[in-house]
């Protein structure tokens, strides 16, 4: 279990945690990071998702597709600076691409979140089978989903960055779907009805419509 240990100690040494599940929460230090704008909070989250090098151009066409290329790269020049007063030494940028520094200080939930979605998956059994390993790393993911990714954070009036965000927060709901409906099953089939029901009504609440969900809650009762 080394990836719980580096979890419980990361807060230790981690300066940066970013927050994308639910509603989106920076922290510098262990002290809440308030961004001046909602294209700066965009921004980084585009980011911290995206290792490696950024292009200018194709972050100014993004996140400001009204207007010429000139005043987009202008505006994102100024976004760029907001991000640098409130995250100091965290942005790496030059005359053609940005990023976002990672030195091992940095802690992102949706990382962990992916990372504990997918080590049930290496326990050598069927991806149907749902052993109490399994349930106690997936118990560790229902911890992480506070909530859609990046709910409440709208631009408006940027369609494409709209489209990727739709995108992220779309997969990653499937993935939680599916992490309730494995705690669902496997606490159901070791007797703990309690947890089995509690992990079907947040599937159910997830999602409405979804018949497994229904019919599982049901068969609890």
């Amino acid at each position: 279990m080394i990836f719980h240990e580096r979890w419980r100690k990361g807060w230790l040494v981690e300066t940066l945690r970013l927050h994308w599940l639910g509603h989106p929460l920076v922290e510098l230090k262990g002290k809440p990071v308030k961004l001046e704008t909602r294209k700066a909070a965009a921004l980084l989250v585009y980011l911290s998702l995206n290792p490696g090098e950024c292009q200018r151009e194709g972050l100014a066409t993004m996140f400001w597709q009204e207007g010429n290329q000139h005043k987009a790269l202008a505006n994102l020049r100024r976004t760029l600076s907001s991000l640098n007063n409130s995250l100091p030494g965290w942005i790496e940028a030059n005359r053609e691409t940005i990023s976002l520094k990672r030195n091992g200080r940095l802690w992102m939930d949706v990382e962990d979140f992916e990372q504990v979605f997918s080590q049930p998956n290496q326990h050598g059994h069927s991806e149907k089978e749902t052993c109490e390993d399994c349930l106690s790393i997936l118990d560790k993911a229902v911890e992480l989903y506070r909530g859609d990714f990046l709910d409440g954070l709208n631009l408006g009036d940027s369609p494409s960055f709209d489209e990727w965000q739709l995108f992220q927060r779309d997969g990653l709901r499937q993935e939680f779907a599916d992490v309730l409906q494995r705690l669902t099953s496997g606490y159901s089939k070791l007797g703990q009805r309690d947890r089995a029901i509690l992990f079907a009504r947040r599937w159910m609440v997830l999602d409405r419509l979804n018949e497994s969900a229904c019919r599982a809650l049901m068969e609890l009762y």
